[in-house]
């Protein structure tokens, strides 16, 4: 399990704010308004006090979709930069990874072609837990895994 970072509860006012501009990007999301999207999600992330990742819920959940919308758009040093900002908020470390997070990681390097190192975070995922990291996933993750593993077999 991963070291858990204390985490305090915004204020009403902030809170209130930051679920006003996270709603518009839903909204933007919806609308395939990608450029409107990206700006609202990132002023969410700049309308939470510092330290940024010490708020319930949001210190985790700003970051993780920042990371996952970059992903998706193919904006992959972006992405990996929300990467490492997640990897913070939720205490994955090399030593003490969070699965979830680490997985994200894995399809991250796996759109990028960096399939080795895609492949070595489904391996451990997969030798721990089955199929489990992959459920609700695109297919095409543990369809590369399991091609890639029979190969090395």
């Amino acid at each position: 399990m991963s070291e858990m970072i204390k985490r305090t509860e915004l204020p009403d006012e902030v809170r209130s704010k930051i679920d006003n501009v996270l709603k518009a990007a839903g909204d933007a999301h919806r609308q395939v308004d990608l450029v409107q999207e990206e700006i609202l999600s990132l002023n969410a992330w700049n309308l939470l006090p510092e330290p940024k990742l010490g708020w319930e819920f949001y210190s985790n959940i700003i970051p993780r979709d920042n990371m996952i919308f970059f992903r998706d758009t193919n904006q992959f040093d972006k992405a990996l930069h929300w990467l490492d900002i997640t990897r913070k908020s939720y205490g994955s470390t090399k030593e003490r990874p969070d699965q979830v997070i680490e997985f994200y990681a894995a399809t991250i390097y796996f759109e990028m072609g960096r399939y080795d190192d895609a492949f070595a975070i489904f391996d451990w995922q997969y030798k721990k837990w089955k199929t489990l990291p992959f459920k609700g996933a695109d297919k095409k993750y543990l369809d590369f895994y399991l091609r890639k593993k029979a190969k090395r077999s």
